[in-house]
């Protein structure tokens, strides 16, 4: 009993650093936990999200198969080793991922709005937004699928949509870099120079390598 009370403890620890950021701390709080109960498929799949924020995407994977080979039937660990494989450019094995965790919750907001963005990027920007739809649908506030809904629509050319849409995510989340920048993208190709320069300078402001928003405001 005390080690399943020790275990439980250094886990919540370790997830109570995630909103500080302290991502490198968390990963040494997960091991410990981890050691106490190698087959602990919650401190393990927390533990791929530390590696997955520190960049370590195929440590990150490695512990994410270790959840699932556990537990086949771990939605979150299927979807964040989705959300992984989609940080490198692994799209159709993300999807794949995506799938199996939607097969087990039909509402599962995160695989599906981040196999949305799986499908932008391979180009099927019609499908991607029949997913963020149902997203929103589920939650309206999902400031996450509203951006990418955004960014499909500016793909597809529907740029006046794409900006109700992407103000809606700025409202939720003023301070979303990817929002702010493709905002800027639909205004400068609805020929809104000026108020697509104000708010890039918004986005730079926030992150300063933000590549996206920089070449924007260079065709500004």
């Amino acid at each position: 009993m005390i080690g399943n009370y020790k275990e439980k403890f250094h886990c919540r620890r370790g997830i109570c650093l995630f909103p500080k950021k302290k991502f490198e701390e968390a990963l040494e709080v997960l091991n410990k936990a981890i050691e106490i109960n190698p087959k602990d498929g919650y401190a393990l799949s927390r533990k791929g999200i530390a590696l997955l924020n520190l960049n370590r995407y195929d440590e990150a994977l490695d512990i994410f198969n270790q959840a699932i080979e556990i537990n086949p039937k771990d939605g979150y660990a299927l979807s964040r080793k989705g959300a992984t494989l989609g940080s490198i450019g692994r799209y159709e094995e993300a999807m794949e991922a995506f799938d199996k965790a939607i097969e087990i919750n039909r509402e599962d907001i995160f695989a599906l709005s981040r196999k949305g963005f799986a499908l932008i990027n391979i180009g099927k920007n019609e499908e991607a937004l029949d997913l963020f739809n149902q997203v929103i649908e589920i939650n309206p506030k999902d400031d996450f699928a509203l951006s990418r809904r955004g960014l499909a629509l500016i793909n597809l050319g529907k740029n006046e949509e794409a900006l109700e849409v992407l103000n809606k995510a700025i409202e939720l989340n003023p301070r979303d870099v990817y929002a702010l920048s493709w905002n800027g993208a639909a205004l400068l190709n609805l020929g809104k120079n000026e108020e697509s320069l104000e708010v890039l300078y918004k986005a730079i402001e926030i992150n300063p390598k933000d590549g996206y928003a920089l070449s924007i405001k260079g065709l500004a």
